[in-house]
C-alpha cells in the first residue's frame, strides 16, 4: 500500500500496488510523491518514505 500524507499528517489517500517486486514499488511509490509526502507499506512493514516533491 502506498499512502499519501497531507502536511499535518493525515492520510489524503492510500493506493494498493501490485509490482514484480519491492524495487518496482518503491519506484511508483516515489513517482507519487509530487504534492504529498508518501510511505510505502507491506501488511504491517514499512518499506520507505518519500518527502513530498512540491517543497
Amino acid at each position: 500500500m502506498v499512502y499519501l500524507f497531507e502536511p499535518d499528517g493525515n492520510i489524503v489517500h492510500c493506493v494498493r500496488l501490485i509490482c514484480a517486486d519491492e524495487e518496482a514499488a518503491k519506484q511508483r511509490a516515489q513517482q507519487s510523491a509530487e504534492t504529498n509526502r508518501v510511505e510505502l507499506w507491506q501488511l504491517t512493514r514499512k518499506i520507505a518514505s518519500y518527502p513530498s516533491r512540491a517543497n
